[in-house]
This record gives C-alpha cells, sequence and structure tokens, in this order.
C-alpha cells in the first residue's frame, strides 16, 4: 500500500504545464493512443452504432457513451502503467477497456430488460417473469404463484401468464394427479 500512496502523490504532484500560473492556467497533458488501439476504438464505435439501430430507443441509448467510456477507462489503465509523459493508450489498454465496456452496457441492458418498463402491466409481466424464473428449472406451482401474486386481479394475472406463453417466454406443464391437475410455470431457456 505504501507504493500505492507513492503514486498517488507521484500524479497528485504533477504538474505538465508548469509555470507560475500553472495551477491558474494549467496546460492538460494529452495522453496518446496507437494506431492500434483507435483502431479498436473505432470498432467499438461502430459495434455501439448498430446496437443502438438494433435495440431501438430504450435499449439502444445505453451504448451512446460507450465509446466515450472505453477510452476513459484505457486512459486509467495507461496512467496506471506508466507516470507522466511516459503514458499511452496501448492496444492493450483499448481492448481491456473495450471488452469491460461492452460487458457492463450488455449487463445494464440485460437489467432493464428485467426491470424497467413503460406502464403498470408491463411491469406487473416483468415481476411475474423474474418470479417464475427464480423458481429454476423446477418450476412454480400455480398455488405458489397465486400466493406470490395476490396484489394482482385473477383477470390481469391471467392475462400476463398467458402473454408469457404466447410469446414462447415460459412453459406451463399440467401435471395429472389422483385430484385436481397442477399447473406448473417454468421459464423457457434459450
Amino acid at each position: 500500500t505504501a507504493e500505492l500512496v507513492e503514486t498517488a502523490r507521484k500524479w497528485f504532484n504533477w504538474n505538465p504545464g508548469g509555470g507560475n500560473f500553472g495551477n491558474i492556467h494549467p496546460k492538460p497533458f494529452v495522453v496518446p493512443s496507437t494506431p492500434e488501439a483507435e483502431a479498436v476504438f473505432r470498432e467499438l464505435r461502430a459495434f455501439s452504432r448498430d446496437q443502438r439501430a438494433m435495440l431501438g430507443d430504450v435499449l439502444g441509448s445505453l451504448w451512446v457513451r460507450a465509446a466515450e467510456n472505453a477510452r476513459k477507462l484505457a486512459l486509467l489503465y495507461a496512467c496506471s502503467e506508466n507516470f507522466g509523459e511516459a503514458a499511452v493508450v496501448t492496444v492493450d489498454a483499448a481492448e481491456w477497456a473495450c471488452t469491460l465496456t461492452q460487458y457492463l452496457v450488455r449487463r445494464q441492458c440485460w437489467d432493464v430488460s428485467r426491470f424497467v418498463a413503460r406502464n403498470q402491466t408491463e411491469s406487473d409481466a416483468l415481476e411475474m417473469r423474474r418470479l417464475i424464473a427464480g423458481y429454476g428449472a423446477k418450476g412454480i406451482t400455480g398455488k405458489q404463484l397465486l400466493s406470490r401474486t395476490r396484489h394482482l386481479k385473477k383477470r390481469d394475472r391471467e392475462d400476463i401468464l398467458q402473454a408469457l406463453v404466447d410469446e414462447r417466454a415460459i412453459d406451463v406443464e399440467v401435471i395429472k394427479t389422483l385430484g385436481r391437475s397442477t399447473k406448473v410455470y417454468k421459464t423457457i431457456q434459450r
């Protein structure tokens, strides 16, 4: 940790512009990027543009700043590798930053698709989908589902379940017993 503190102190005290007025009118140092690193950033920018077009307004908007965020991460990587004017954004820094950025934005898209809705009906459907998925491969019985979704009206619950079946998000298995048959709802794995 002493080495980390010393590195932070060096960066804090570094004044690339120099001079008496360096604190008032700083001259920032621009960390250069290799041509190979720039090519990696261009690939991410093109990929982000394609994702925005494919995913539409809501999820696509999460890709708007992906290239910018990757550049910031690559800058941190470069400055962690080399101090001061020796810092350069290399292809390794760019690839690491772009890979991490893609993972994080994809994760955001996944979270948004599971939790963000335009209205109450969509919100209830997302909640039902998460509930069924939470029971894994064994599924959730109709009785358990009723117990966990008592806040919904019967008609709304049935409509949501039918919509999820129609869009092939869930499957319904009817299990015959000696008495009444039991419905089991399971997420369809893709």
